[in-house]
C-alpha cells in the first residue's frame, strides 16, 4: 500500500473514530474513487454508513464486500458479526463469531469473539448450518472448503 493511500485511510479512520462521520465518509469515498477496490476503505465506509447515518442495508453490503476483498482480516469479520448482532440477526452474528474464534485462535479478535459468544449459551457448537442470515447471497468459503457464513 503506497504512502498516499495509507495517509488517506489513516485520516479517514481518525475522523470515523472521532465521530466525524461526514468527513470520514467523504475520505473513504475519495479512496475508493482513486484506488478502486480497497478492502479497508470499503469496509469502514460501510461501518460509517451504519453507525453514522443509519444506512444499515448499504452499510452491511459494504462491510461484506470489504471482508470478501480481505478474507484474512479478522477485525472485519468480528465487526461484521457485531453489526449482525446489533441488527438482531443473531444466528448470522454467532456464526461469524465462531468463525473468528476457530480461524484466528488466540488473537485479540478471537478473545473478543469468545466474550461476545458468552451472551449466547447455546452458540458453542450448535448455531446451525451455513444458511441463515437474512442478508446476502454470497457465502464465505474458507480454504479447507465448506461454507462458514454468508458475507
Amino acid at each position: 500500500m503506497d504512502e498516499a493511500l495509507r495517509g488517506q485511510l489513516e485520516k479517514a479512520n481518525e475522523c470515523r473514530v472521532g465521530g466525524n462521520y461526514d468527513a470520514a465518509k467523504a475520505l473513504y469515498q475519495e479512496v475508493l474513487a482513486a484506488y478502486g477496490q480497497c478492502a479497508e476503505a470499503c469496509f469502514w465506509l460501510g461501518y460509517t454508513e451504519m453507525m453514522g447515518f443509519g444506512e444499515f442495508d448499504l452499510g452491511l453490503d459494504l462491510m461484506r464486500k470489504g471482508a470478501r476483498l480481505s478474507p484474512d482480516t479478522p477485525r472485519f469479520h468480528l465487526e461484521l458479526a457485531k453489526a449482525y448482532l446489533m441488527l438482531s440477526e443473531d444466528e448470522q452474528g454467532q456464526r461469524l463469531l465462531l468463525h473468528v474464534v476457530e480461524t484466528w485462535p488466540g488473537s485479540r479478535e478471537a478473545q473478543e469473539a469468545e466474550k461476545q459468544l458468552t451472551y449466547f449459551p447455546d452458540a458453542g457448537g450448535g448455531g446451525g448450518g451455513a444458511s441463515g442470515g437474512a442478508r446476502g447471497d454470497d457465502e464465505f468459503e474458507p480454504e479447507g472448503g465448506g461454507r462458514v457464513y454468508e458475507l
